[in-house]
C-alpha cells in the first residue's frame, strides 16, 4: 500500500495560503484513492479541536489523519510497562487550596502562602466555570520557577524557567502520568538543544534528529510512502530521515528571491537550502513556469516541476441584491509582503476620484495595528475597513465588486484564483509569480506595473463604473480557472510525478 504525507511544522486555524493548499491537496488525494495525511512537529495540546474544526468546515477530508510528533511518542510510551503514577493533579489542587486566593479575572487567580504571605501559585482555568486547570505557575521568592500544564485533569507538561524567566527545560507526560520526553531548551534562542526519549532510553542531539526518527517510525509499516514537505522550516527533518522506499518532494510556496523579489536578487535562506539539496530528494514543485525558469537559470537543477495549486469548482456566491455595490475587496494575511502600504495609497487616490468606493479587507496578522494607524493618519476611516478573518471566503468574495492584489511578491496567487472562481474580476500588480499566469490583461482582469498605485487606482475606478466589463471579466476569469486549475488536470500532473520511481 502507498501512503502520502504532507509535512509542515504546525497546523493552526485561521490560516490561508500554504495551509489551505496543503489541506486541499490531501483532500483531493484521498478522493482519488491515495491516502494523504498530515505530519506536524510542534507541541499543541489542542490538536483534537483543530482537526475537528477543520473537518467540520470541510477544509480537511474526513479520513485525513494528523500525526503529531509529540502525540506519537506519547502514545508509544503508553505501551511500556511503567505503572500508573499517583494523581498529580489532585495533589496540586490540594496544595493550592491551602493558600489565600485573590482573583485576577474570570479564568485566573493568584495564591499566596498563609504562613509567609509569599506569592506561590498563578492558576489559569480552562473556562470561566473553573472546572479544570489549564496551567499552574509555581513561584519561589516571587520568581516563576515552573509551569505545570494539564489536559483533562492530567499532568501534560512541566516547563522550567531561569532567573530571567526564560524557559530552559521541559518534560512531557503521558496519560499514566509517566514522563516520556525530556528536552533541553536554549534560554535565549528558545531552540531545542537536546532530546531524551525516556520510554526507549534514546538521546537525540537536536529536534531534526528526533523528527527524522519520528518520520522513520511512522512510515515503517508501509511498503511505499511519499513525503511532501510544504513547510520550508521542516525540510531538514524530511531530508535527514531515511525511511525505506520513500519518495521525497519539496514544495516551494513562495517567491524564492529576497527584496526586490526579481531575478538576480539574493535567494532566501530556506529556499536556497531546498534548491541546493535538489539532488538529495526526488523533486521540487513550484507553481509557475516563470519560477521554474528562474530557478534553472541560477541552479543546476533538473528535477523541478510545475504543478499549480488545486482549485475546487466552487458554487458562485456573488451577492447581487445589495443596493450600493461599490466594494473593492482584498482577502489576505495582514503581513508586510502583501503590500498594505500600497493598498493605503491606492485607496487614498481612489477616494479623490470617487468617495463612494469602499475597500473591505479580510484577514488577520501582525500588521493589523500599523494598518489601522495608517488608515487614521490618512483619514480613510470611511474608505478602508478591516473586517477580520472569515472561515467562509467564498461568501466574503461574493460581496466584492472587484478583488485586488497589492502583494510585493507571490508564488501563485491563491486569493486571485479564488476571486476568479467567484466571477469577481481582479486588478493585480504584476509581480513574480502568479498574477500574470492567471490574469490576461484587458481580457479577464487588469495587470498593472509593480508598485504603480496610480494605475491601479485608475483601473479600479474604471472597472467599478463599468458593470458590463466586470461581468465579462468575471465570466472569463472563472472559465480560465475551471480550465487551467481543474481537479483532474492538476491531479494528473501529480500522478505523473508520483509514478516516477524513486532513486533514493
Amino acid at each position: 500500500m502507498t501512503k502520502a504525507y504532507m509535512i509542515i511544522h504546525d497546523l493552526k486555524l485561521g490560516r490561508a495560503g500554504l495551509t489551505n493548499a496543503m489541506l486541499t491537496r490531501s483532500k483531493v488525494f484521498y478522493e482519488k484513492g491515495l491516502p494523504a495525511d498530515i505530519i506536524t512537529f510542534d507541541d499543541d495540546p489542542n490538536y483534537g479541536d483543530v482537526v475537528r474544526e477543520l473537518k467540520n468546515s470541510g477544509k480537511m477530508h474526513q479520513d485525513t489523519q494528523l500525526h503529531n510528533m509529540i502525540n506519537f511518542f506519547k502514545n508509544r510510551s503508553m505501551s511500556s510497562a511503567e505503572d500508573q503514577q499517583p494523581d498529580f493533579y489532585q495533589n496540586m489542587h490540594n496544595q493550592i487550596h491551602t493558600c489565600i486566593e485573590i482573583e485576577a479575572d474570570s479564568t485566573s487567580s493568584r495564591f499566596f502562602s498563609k504562613q509567609t504571605g509569599e506569592y506561590v501559585y498563578f492558576v489559569r482555568w480552562t473556562n470561566a466555570e473553573r472546572t479544570a486547570y489549564k496551567h499552574v505557575d509555581y513561584f519561589v521568592k516571587h520568581k516563576r520557577e515552573s509551569r505545570f500544564r494539564f489536559k483533562k485533569k492530567k499532568l501534560d507538561k512541566i516547563e522550567s524557567f531561569n532567573e530571567k524567566n526564560e524557559r530552559y527545560h521541559e518534560v512531557f507526560f503521558n496519560e499514566k502520568g509517566n514522563p516520556f520526553l525530556n528536552r533541553a531548551i536554549h534560554p535565549e534562542k528558545q531552540t531545542v538543544e537536546g532530546n531524551y526519549l525516556l520510554y526507549n532510553k534514546r538521546k537525540f542531539v537536536n529536534n531534526v534528529e528526533l523528527a527524522a526518527f519520528f518520520i522513520e517510525e511512522l512510515l515503517d509499516k508501509y511498503d511505499e510512502t511519499i513525503l511532501i514537505c510544504d513547510g520550508p522550516g521542516s525540510f531538514n527533518k524530511m531530508l535527514k530521515s531515511n525511511p525505506r522506499n520513500t519518495m521525497k518532494i519539496a514544495v516551494i510556496h513562495t517567491n524564492h528571491f529576497m527584496h526586490p523579489y526579481t531575478y538576480g536578487s539574493k535567494v532566501k535562506k530556506q529556499e536556497a537550502h531546498i534548491i541546493e539539496n535538489a539532488n538529495n530528494i526526488d523533486a521540487i514543485v513550484v507553481f509557475t513556469e516563470k519560477q521554474k525558469e528562474d530557478v534553472k537559470r541560477q541552479y543546476n537543477v533538473s528535477n523541478i516541476v510545475v504543478i499549480p495549486n488545486f482549485q475546487y469548482p466552487a458554487q458562485i456566491e456573488k451577492i447581487t441584491s445589495k443596493n450600493e455595490r461599490q466594494v473593492v475587496g482584498m482577502a489576505s494575511r495582514l503581513h508586510e509582503t502583501k503590500g498594505f502600504d500600497r493598498l493605503i495609497e491606492v485607496a487614498e487616490k481612489v477616494r479623490t476620484i470617487d468617495s463612494t468606493i469602499k475597500f473591505h479587507v479580510y484577514g488577520k496578522g501582525g500588521l493589523e495595528q500599523s494598518i489601522r494607524q495608517a488608515i487614521d493618519e490618512k483619514h480613510l476611516q470611511q474608505t478602508v475597513f478591516l473586517q477580520g478573518y472569515s472561515s467562509n471566503m467564498n461568501q466574503v468574495i461574493g460581496t466584492f465588486d472587484i478583488s485586488i492584489s497589492t502583494s510585493k511578491y507571490e508564488a501563485f496567487g491563491l486569493s486571485i484564483s479564488e476571486a476568479m472562481m467567484q466571477e469577481v474580476p481582479v486588478v493585480a500588480m504584476d509581480v513574480r509569480y502568479g498574477p500574470s499566469d492567471l490574469i490576461e490583461d484587458g481580457y479577464n482582469g487588469y495587470l498593472v506595473e509593480d508598485g504603480d498605485t496610480s494605475a491601479m487606482a485608475q483601473k479600479i475606478v474604471e472597472l467599478i463604473h463599468n458593470q458590463k466589463q466586470r461581468t465579462l471579466f468575471g465570466k472569463r476569469g472563472r472559465q480560465k480557472v475551471l480550465e487551467d486549475l481543474s481537479i483532474d488536470k492538476i491531479y494528473n500532473k501529480w500522478n505523473v510525478l508520483l509514478q516516477k520511481k524513486t532513486t533514493k
